[in-house]
């Protein structure tokens, strides 16, 4: 399945549910240097998580099944291809075999490590509990795959 938002083409290669769970692999092709460069900052400190804003709706509810649920995504890049996947657990029973779905990717972001880093130990020299950063680049549409 694909689909295209601000000429960004996203591919979802693979989509599993149970009742509670959901998994998704999706890919696209890295054509942005500043990402190159984010990515291969995290690389170098093993750092593979991916910040992914979702939606997943039921056909004909307006009804974002997406809430209350812990999930994980992670990455890996070959070449110019970047490859995500997504591991969602729902708190509560949200999903049924015959149900039809669509899955919505709003937002792809990244930090920059070295800046997250170097917040952190600033942070920590301050004793402070929390810090944030800034998003280093984030691609944002609504990249729409109806579920067969």
């Amino acid at each position: 399945l694909r689909s295209v938002q601000n000429e960004r083409e996203i591919v979802l290669t693979k989509f599993v549910s149970t009742k509670n769970k959901m998994a998704f692999d999706y890919q696209f092709k890295i054509k942005d240097q500043k990402l190159k460069e984010l990515l291969q900052k995290k690389i170098a400190r093993n750092n593979y998580s991916q910040d992914i804003q979702l939606g997943l709706f039921r056909e004909g509810s307006k009804e974002d099944l997406f809430g209350g649920v812990s999930s994980t995504s992670l990455y890996r890049i070959e070449k110019d291809v970047f490859y995500g996947s997504v591991i969602s657990t729902f708190n509560k029973q949200k999903l049924v075999s015959q149900d039809q779905l669509t899955l919505h990717i709003y937002r792809l972001a990244w930090e920059d490590q070295e800046q997250h880093d170097n917040e952190l130990k600033e942070a920590i020299k301050a004793s402070s509990r929390s810090f944030s950063v800034e998003n280093a680049l984030e691609y944002q549409g609504d990249w729409t795959f109806k579920i067969p």
